[in-house]
């Protein structure tokens, strides 16, 4: 008896085999090698330091502003050195506030009152003429030439603050001023620590670092800090071991006078200063 012939699809379908379940499996081979050779993406980086990113989040920055009162300063240009120090001083806090920090002043004036947001419209440059001490619960003016005890009341309140906090959280002391010399060809800033010091903290190295990267230490400087004798800075005064004054610019030369009265420049040296503070942080 003869077999049955097969139908066509039943040939069709034996002729095929296992064809189809081979082109399967190729099929996902090439995907899964497609899949394989897509580049990896990056690494995810940190966003931008924002107000939603506080990363000096529970430090404390005593800013001193220097001269004030009936002390103007270095003056050149019409331009006195307290009223680019009391600027400053209030452009930083604005910076460090938006990146989480707590900031003290170490003299009272009406010039420190917080400024609008970063590329807005600042108020002219005054003379923190009305700047003054709080000092023993009663305010002290500023005389003429910073004596000592001027400089020992700047940073008594740096003291107080690190004999209450110091087990707490980081202290950071920073004493902002101007240079100004004999020959205005000369530019560019400086950071000083305190020359009774064994070595520089890390905070003075920090900013030297990036003083230098910026070219804000101009040709002269360098990119070491300084070691200085500084009643501000005093250790017998001042125990706050991040402690640094820094000359911001010299106001002696043109360029670095124009610089420091324009907004950007202090705002853009404010950031330079907060990623001293930042970078400061990792090494404590």
């Amino acid at each position: 008896m003869t077999p049955p012939r097969p139908t066509k699809r039943r040939a069709r379908r034996e002729r095929l085999g296992d064809l189809p379940l081979v082109l399967a499996f190729f099929l996902v081979i090439g995907l899964v090698g497609q899949c394989r050779r897509r580049p990896t993406p990056p690494h995810p980086t940190l966003p931008p330091a924002s107000d939603k990113h506080p990363f000096l989040k529970g430090v404390l920055v005593v800013l001193d502003p220097g001269h004030g009162g009936a002390d103007s300063g270095a003056q050149r240009g019409g331009m006195s050195e307290a009223q680019l120090t009391y600027r400053m001083a209030a452009t930083l806090a604005s910076s460090l506030q938006q990146a989480g920090a707590e900031v003290i002043f170490t003299v009272h004036s009406s010039t420190l009152t917080p400024l609008p947001k970063e590329g807005q419209p600042e108020p002219p440059l005054q003379a923190p003429r009305d700047a003054r001490f709080l000092s023993d619960n009663k305010f002290v003016g500023i005389r003429h030439g910073e004596s000592p005890e001027d400089l020992y009341r700047r940073a008594q309140l740096a003291a107080q603050l690190w004999q209450q906090q110091q087990t707490r959280r980081p202290i950071f002391f920073l004493s902002l001023h101007y240079d100004a010399l004999s020959a205005s060809k000369w530019r560019g800033g400086l950071i000083c620590y305190d020359a009774r010091l064994s070595r520089p903290p890390q905070l003075a190295r920090e900013l030297a670092v990036r003083w230098k990267k910026s070219g804000l230490s101009g040709h002269r400087r360098g990119g070491e800090p300084k070691p200085r004798e500084l009643g501000v800075l005093n250790p017998l005064h001042n125990p706050v071991p991040q402690s640094v004054l820094i000359e911001l610019a010299t106001i002696s030369n043109p360029k670095d006078l124009q610089a420091a009265r324009s907004p950007a420049w202090r705002w853009k040296v404010a950031r330079l200063i907060r990623e001293a503070l930042a970078g400061t942080l990792k090494h404590q």
